[in-house]
């Protein structure tokens, strides 16, 4: 099996916050997480379009990336396909 718990969550709404996206966590997995990071454009108020979240294991990790990979966002308005790779 595999140990990994980081996930690289891309096709990030460009307005969305790591407290945004801690959000739609909630609303998508039952199990934990731990640390969730969104990097921003330095020159634009806008984020770089992905986050990294860290989940509490790894069964965790992988039910996340089995429920939301390929899928659309459920909590905003946003077209962009969500891709879950390892981080």
């Amino acid at each position: 099996g595999s140990d990994i718990t980081t996930l690289m969550v891309r096709g990030l709404p460009r307005k969305h916050t790591a407290a945004a996206l801690a959000e739609e966590l909630r609303a998508i997995s039952t199990g934990g997480f731990d640390f969730v990071y969104v990097p921003w454009d330095a020159k634009a108020p806008f984020n770089l379009g992905y986050g990294f979240v860290n989940f509490v294991d790894a069964p965790t990790a992988a039910e996340f990336k089995e429920l939301m990979d390929g899928t659309t966002w459920r909590l905003v308005e946003c077209l962009k396909t969500i891709k879950i790779v390892v981080a």
